[in-house]
C-alpha cells in the first residue's frame, strides 16, 4: 500500500465515530460513516464425521442513531445418511452496546439473542450468539460503488463511497440451548467500514 493510501486508512479509521476531514492530495474530503460490518463463516464436523454443521454470522451497523441488524443461517447435514437435519435463518435488530466494533477495525464484539425459523417444519429456535472478531491483517481501503447491505445483497450508491476492508479472525458461541454450534474459530471472517466522501474547499 502506497503511503498516501495508508494515512488515508489511518485518518478515515480515526475519524469513523464522527466526521473525520482528510487530505487526498491536497483535497479536504469530510468522512462520514455509513456503515461498518462484520462476518463470519464457521464449519464444523461431529467427532463421528457424519454431521456437518455450517453457521454464517453478518451484522450491519448504520453508526449513530440507528441500532445494528444481524443476520443468522444455520444448516445441519448428516452427510453419512445425506439428510438434511436442519436449515434455518433469521435476523434480528440488536439492542444498543449489543455489537461494538473498534474504529481501527481492530477488533469487534457481538452479544445477542436470535430467534430462527426452520426452512422445511416452521419451527422456531432461539440461538444465543457471543461471537469476537480480532484484525489479522492490515486494513485496506478502495473506492465503492457497490457495497454490501445484508447477506447475498448488494446496495448501488449514486455518491461516492470509499470501503475499508480488514481480514479477522472470529471465534466464540452460537449456542441453541444444548450445544454450541461454532467450537471451532470461523473460516473466513472480516470487518469493514464505509464512509461517504463529501468534497470541500
Amino acid at each position: 500500500m502506497e503511503r498516501g493510501s495508508r494515512m488515508w486508512t489511518q485518518r478515515i479509521l480515526q475519524g469513523a465515530a464522527a466526521l473525520a476531514v482528510v487530505l487526498i492530495a491536497g483535497t479536504a474530503i469530510a468522512a462520514v460513516v455509513d456503515r461498518q460490518l462484520a462476518d463470519a463463516s464457521f464449519t464444523s464436523l461431529d467427532p463421528l464425521g457424519c454431521i456437518t454443521t455450517e453457521v454464517f454470522v453478518f451484522v450491519r451497523d448504520r453508526g449513530p442513531g440507528s441500532s445494528a441488524m444481524l443476520h443468522l443461517s444455520v444448516s445441519q447435514v448428516d452427510e453419512c445418511n445425506d439428510v438434511v437435519l436442519l436449515q434455518a435463518k433469521g435476523k434480528a435488530n440488536l439492542n444498543v452496546g449489543a455489537f461494538k466494533i473498534a474504529p481501527d477495525l481492530s477488533s469487534a464484539a457481538l452479544r445477542a439473542t436470535v430467534r430462527v425459523t426452520e426452512r422445511h417444519s416452521g419451527r422456531n429456535l432461539q440461538l444465543r450468539v457471543e461471537l469476537a472478531w480480532t484484525g489479522i491483517e492490515e486494513a485496506v481501503s478502495a473506492d465503492a460503488r457497490i457495497v454490501p447491505d445484508e447477506p447475498g445483497r448488494f446496495q448501488r450508491v449514486s455518491s461516492p463511497r470509499i470501503r475499508t476492508f480488514r481480514p479477522a479472525r472470529a471465534s466464540g458461541m452460537v449456542a441453541d440451548g444444548t450445544k454450541n454450534l461454532t467450537p471451532q474459530p470461523a473460516e473466513d471472517s472480516s470487518l469493514s467500514l464505509v464512509v461517504t466522501g463529501i468534497l470541500g474547499g
